[in-house]
């Protein structure tokens, strides 16, 4: 991730939003090798007046998930610069971009598929090589 992106998402996590990271970077932050950076926030609430820069903060993702409804389906992400950020399941990403259904969330579903299925292989084989 670049610094403009870390630096925009800074500045959005100290200004007290609470935020959920969906879309292209909550999946290449799970391993998915996505060309386009969408940088998609769900707010809690509205954000207060901040320069979010690169971020699109949105009051809902998908057919109007909102902070809540996304919560559980969340994980906690630490970045090597220290921020730590709130991002959906690469699961959750594939459902949010088949329900928008945009001719650039259909173009990335077979690379996120694949993703997610080489995540689940590996996992599998190390938990039977235990």
């Amino acid at each position: 991730m670049g610094s403009g992106l870390r630096s925009s998402l800074q500045a959005l996590a100290d200004s007290g939003t609470e935020f959920i990271v969906v879309g292209d970077i909550a999946a290449a932050l799970q391993g998915a090798p996505l060309a386009g950076f969408d940088l998609s926030v769900v707010a809690r609430r509205p954000a207060p007046a901040t320069n979010a820069g690169m971020i699109r903060v949105l009051p809902s993702a998908g057919r109007g998930r909102t902070y809540d409804d996304l919560l559980s389906e969340s994980t906690v992400v630490e970045l090597d610069s220290g921020l730590s950020l709130r991002v959906v399941s690469l699961e959750t990403v594939i459902t949010l971009k088949e329900e928008r259904a945009s001719l650039a969330d259909l173009a990335a579903l077979p690379t996120l598929r694949a993703t997610l299925a080489e995540i689940r292989r590996l996992q599998s084989s190390s938990t039977t090589s235990e």
